[in-house]
């Protein structure tokens, strides 16, 4: 039978996955620090060399978004890392504030690791 112009079909079975593929199931990682809040000289510079876990890591974009206080979308901050855009006064001055607290964190475990060790 023909309804405007068309041929009419069978109505479609209703199947419970539909067409899309299954995402890959997993198991969330367990978001934690393993480290004690009475750190040593040694703890104190292990965080400061590697601040986030492996499981905290956000990455490149996704940190630089928390750096700028969330001011630029992660496709920007690729553009203006591989030199398509030129940053903004601003942001170049919020990642200089982060990257001068940065080097005191270093600097404040540094000196924590050279009393330790007498150095």
């Amino acid at each position: 039978m023909l309804i405007a112009g068309r041929e009419e079909r069978a109505p479609k079975q209703a199947r419970s996955h539909g067409n899309h593929l299954w995402k890959a199931r997993r198991k969330a990682a367990t978001l934690y620090r393993s480290v004690s809040p009475t750190l040593t000289a040694y703890g104190h510079a292990v965080q400061a060399l590697w601040p986030w876990t492996v499981h905290e890591y956000p990455g490149i974009r996704a940190g630089m978004v928390k750096v700028l206080q969330s001011r630029a979308k992660p496709r920007t901050i690729t553009h203006w890392m591989a030199g398509r855009r030129k940053a903004p006064q601003w942001a170049y001055q919020l990642l200089a504030a982060a990257l001068e607290r940065r080097i005191a964190e270093l600097q404040h475990a540094l000196a924590l690791i050279k009393k330790e060790t007498g150095g």
